[in-house]
């Protein structure tokens, strides 16, 4: 019975991934987009990654955890990566699999996944930002914040909201995997207190109003 190709119409998620594993992800994340590049569309190659971690590896764990043990021989690993996935898989895409079969690195896919959408988001001049909030962030408030990023960062920000009713300070921004610099610390501070300002200035505005009628 033929084998059906590998869909690539799924989407993903932003994963918590620990930082050493990420700083590995991004060297083959950038050869995986490379060697994309010149195979064909690029958002094909990343629609089969995606694929693979959403269609193979999250709806089967031992496969996974096959691929991730350190007891099996690569040399094994990469004949049942051939075995199965040829002709399922595109030609590039199942060379790059038993690349990483070769290094070693089958365990890396995750963080290899992530770092390759913040490449290509980049060069799209894009920069994913994590928004944890101790509460529902207003629309008015969230357009407000994504312009302030986009004038500090210069690139379009792509939010992920959140909320976390634990977060002592309200508001907490992750940009990639970058620490904030001052000068967006600056301009997100500045922001709050603006916004602060206004909402003092209306609240003045109103008891004066109500303390001083017309006529007094």
């Amino acid at each position: 019975m033929a084998q059906a190709p590998l869909n690539h119409s799924k989407g993903r998620t932003t994963e918590l991934i620990d930082p050493q594993s990420e700083q590995i992800g991004q060297v083959y994340a950038q050869a995986f987009l490379s060697a994309a590049e010149q195979d064909g569309p690029v958002e094909d190659r990343l629609a089969e990654l995606d694929s693979f971690i959403a269609d193979v590896l999250a709806s089967s764990p031992e496969f996974e955890q096959f691929l991730r043990s350190a007891i099996i021989g690569r040399e094994h690993k990469e004949r049942v990566v051939a075995q199965v996935f040829k002709g399922r898989a595109s030609p590039m895409f199942l060379s790059f699999l038993q690349v990483l079969g070769r290094h070693q690195r089958l365990d890396m896919l995750r963080p290899i996944r992530q770092g390759c959408h913040r490449l290509y988001e980049h060069r799209q001049g894009k920069v994913r930002v994590q928004l944890q909030a101790a509460a529902p962030i207003p629309p008015a408030l969230e357009r407000r914040i994504r312009q302030r990023l986009q004038e500090v960062l210069a690139a379009e920000p792509i939010i992920e909201s959140s909320v976390d009713a634990d977060l002592l300070a309200g508001m907490m921004l992750r940009v990639g995997d970058r620490v904030y610099d001052g000068s967006l610390k600056k301009q997100l501070e500045l922001l709050s207190e603006q916004i602060i300002e206004r909402s003092l200035h209306e609240i003045q505005s109103r008891r004066d109003r109500f303390g001083h009628p017309e006529g007094d």
